[in-house]
């Protein structure tokens, strides 16, 4: 359902700004995090990479979730300009015989989502066409389920951009394709591959992802 992904991702994006729904993580902020690195919590173990269209220096903000430590976001960026939300939501137990498809459908009744190429533990959204959710803001989402602590988390990657305000998704999308065409002919060329350079990214948190093995 639009309703929840676009919520959830508000959490997010401005702390970002705020958008009131049952079950919204309370979030804590926990410093700042580098570029990349690796992030370990009691039920997985989260690789992730740099911000997207940002400098290579750039940090992260990391947040946890008071009441439940498997719940984690990454904010960066400047919040109206250009900015992203990176997050891993824990979402509850999953009921036995139940696969990341038939979860993802219960929480998002009208949302397509298809196996991810990348994980196998999950099902994911358009992984090359992020999902419009505002004229200013896009997002990726997968459910991953974790079979053996039956397990359910989310992945949510936003982005926020005055880019798409001013452009659109459809045209920045072009673009972003021609660019990223011209770059292969000549490395040298100058332009920007925004919508490409968040679809890598997306796919890189999604494949970050790893369960840790129950003992």
């Amino acid at each position: 359902m639009r309703h929840s992904l676009q919520c959830g991702a508000a959490v997010l994006g401005g702390l970002l700004s705020t958008c009131a729904i049952a079950g919204s993580p309370n979030y804590e902020a926990q410093g700042r995090r580098p570029a990349s690195g690796r992030i370990e919590t009691p039920g997985y173990v989260f690789e992730y990479g740099a911000p997207p269209g940002l400098s290579a220096s750039a940090e992260w903000h990391y947040m946890v979730d008071a009441d439940e430590p498997r719940t984690i976001a990454l904010l960066a960026g400047v919040k109206g300009m250009d900015s992203y939300a990176l997050s891993v939501t824990y979402k509850g137990a999953v009921e036995a015989g139940q696969s990341a498809l038939d979860v993802a459908t219960k929480i998002h009744p009208g949302v397509t989502f298809a196996a991810s190429t990348v994980n196998p533990a999950c099902v994911t959204t358009a992984p090359n066409s992020p999902i419009e959710l505002d004229r200013t803001m896009v997002s990726f989402h997968a459910i991953c389920v974790d079979a053996a602590a039956h397990a359910v988390y989310e992945i949510g990657y936003s982005w926020n951009s005055l880019f798409l305000l001013s452009k659109g998704l459809a045209t920045l999308t072009e673009e972003s394709g021609a660019c990223a065409s011209q770059k292969r002919q000549d490395p040298s060329v100058s332009c920007e591959d925004f919508v490409g350079s968040f679809v890598t990214a997306y796919r890189d948190a999604l494949g970050g992802l790893t369960f840790i093995p129950r003992k």
